[in-house]
């Protein structure tokens, strides 16, 4: 994943500051991508990694993530492979405005009663894994931001 930290102005925000994501690379062997998938609890590894961003967007205090669209990737060569549209509708809206998806941090969840009885045990436990995931970072990140590793 490719993210920069910009000001919020820079997308018509309020905010002091946002994370801009402008980058999410994926596998295309889906064998590779089944076996990881498998050894993060069933989280998609796209998923850890907005797990990860969110932990540093925590850590740095920013309430926004800007997340790029199809139509914006100037990379693109005709064949997409990762859809950013489909993947940050699942953690943001589109704003018009900015022509970008915006992400609240922390990440939004569906509400647990909203899902199917017969997955909530799983969903449970994967929200528990990406929890974890940016707990870590924010613990990682602390002694840097406080300057307590000096």
């Amino acid at each position: 994943m490719v993210f920069i930290l910009s000001s919020g102005a820079t997308f018509g925000l309020g905010e002091q500051n946002v994370i801009f994501i402008t980058c999410v690379q994926g596998l295309t062997n889906q064998a590779t991508l089944r076996g990881i998938t498998a050894e993060c609890n069933d989280v998609h590894p796209a998923d850890v990694l907005m797990a990860v961003v969110q932990g540093i967007a925590t850590s740095l205090g920013i309430a926004t993530m800007v997340g790029i669209r199809d139509d914006q990737q100037i990379c693109n060569s005709g064949r997409t492979y990762f859809s950013y549209d489909s993947f940050f509708d699942e953690y943001g809206a589109l704003d018009q405005k900015v022509n970008a998806h915006l992400i609240r941090v922390p990440l939004q969840r569906k509400e647990l009663a909203l899902i199917p009885a017969k997955h909530r045990a799983r969903t449970r436990r994967k929200r528990a894994f990406r929890d974890a995931v940016s707990n870590d970072v924010q613990q990682t990140l602390k002694p840097y931001l406080t300057g307590a590793h000096l």
